[in-house]
């Protein structure tokens, strides 16, 4: 929801904190091994939801140079089949994305 630099600081702080789950995925292409596993599931919203984040912001917050077990993650995860016909339409959680952080910086929404 920020610009400039608060927008860099925070990119920088969300990707320190997903260094800590990015250990968990030393050696295997998701965080139960070879298959999907619960982990996966429970956070398998970040992927869709962080490249959105990324798109509308300009912002990265996980690439190969930065997180590059996360982003191999991100790239399993989206591809297995049952998580790519489950997941909503990309374009409807673009617009109310870009929409909700319009509201934000024009200081129409405020978060408490």
């Amino acid at each position: 929801m920020n610009t400039g630099e608060e927008q860099k600081k925070a990119a920088k702080e969300l990707q320190e904190a997903l260094k800590t789950l990015e250990k968990a995925l030393d050696g295997k292409k998701f965080f139960g091994g070879e298959t999907l596993g619960y982990l996966d599931i429970i956070v398998g919203w970040i992927p869709y939801w962080f490249r959105m984040i990324e798109e509308v912001t300009g912002a990265i917050i996980v690439d190969d140079e930065t997180l590059p077990l996360m982003n191999a993650w991100f790239d399993n995860f989206s591809a297995v089949e049952i998580v790519k016909n489950t997941l909503p339409p990309k374009d409807e959680l673009y617009e109310f994305t870009r929409g909700r952080r319009e509201e934000f910086l024009s200081g129409k929404l405020i978060l408490n």
